[in-house]
């Protein structure tokens, strides 16, 4: 589904959905691919990595996740403008085992439209390409792409994901 198509974003974002990372890109890939250039080509991302959006508080976390060992998440708070997606990290979260403890990265943290509009444009962002029930492609302010499938019940549990996104 086109970023464009009505209900898409209903889908990046419902509720108990999480997004597993499987494949990026960096910028140099991307450009290489586009001009039919030799190169090596993204790689399959190979540690559980998982993110998710709260539509309710406008906040998403992303993480990577070590099954019941470990995990480092980073959240804060998101905004839609069109098919962008622009996010500002102002946490940051690790596991141990059971316990979970954050770092804030900023004091004042504020959502992305109370901030001054010169510092929104200097945030991270997704641009997103496709969107459709299992599969979201974007690109980032770097110029890289990524690939996340809709993680599964099973994955989740076997990642750890689950012990942090409740």
């Amino acid at each position: 589904m086109h970023p464009q198509t009505e209900g898409w974003l209903e889908l990046l974002q419902a509720p108990g959905t999480h997004w597993r990372l499987v494949f990026t890109a960096d910028e140099k890939q991307v450009q290489a691919a586009k001009k039919k250039q030799p190169n090596k080509g993204g790689v399959y991302f190979p540690i559980a990595a998982c993110q998710k959006f709260d539509a309710a508080q406008a906040d998403f976390e992303n993480g990577v996740f070590l099954g019941p060992i470990a995990s480092l998440t980073f959240n804060g708070p998101y905004a839609m403008k069109g098919k962008q997606l622009t996010f500002d990290v102002v946490k940051m979260n690790i596991g141990l085992g059971p316990w979970r403890f954050s770092i804030p990265f900023k004091k004042d943290a504020k959502g992305i439209a109370e901030m001054d509009p010169q510092d929104a444009k200097k945030l991270p962002f997704f641009l997103y390409a496709y969107i459709d029930r299992d599969i979201v492609v974007a690109r980032g302010r770097s110029g890289g792409l990524a690939v996340w499938q809709r993680a599964s019940k099973d994955w989740e549990a076997k990642a750890g994901v689950l012990a942090v996104y409740k």
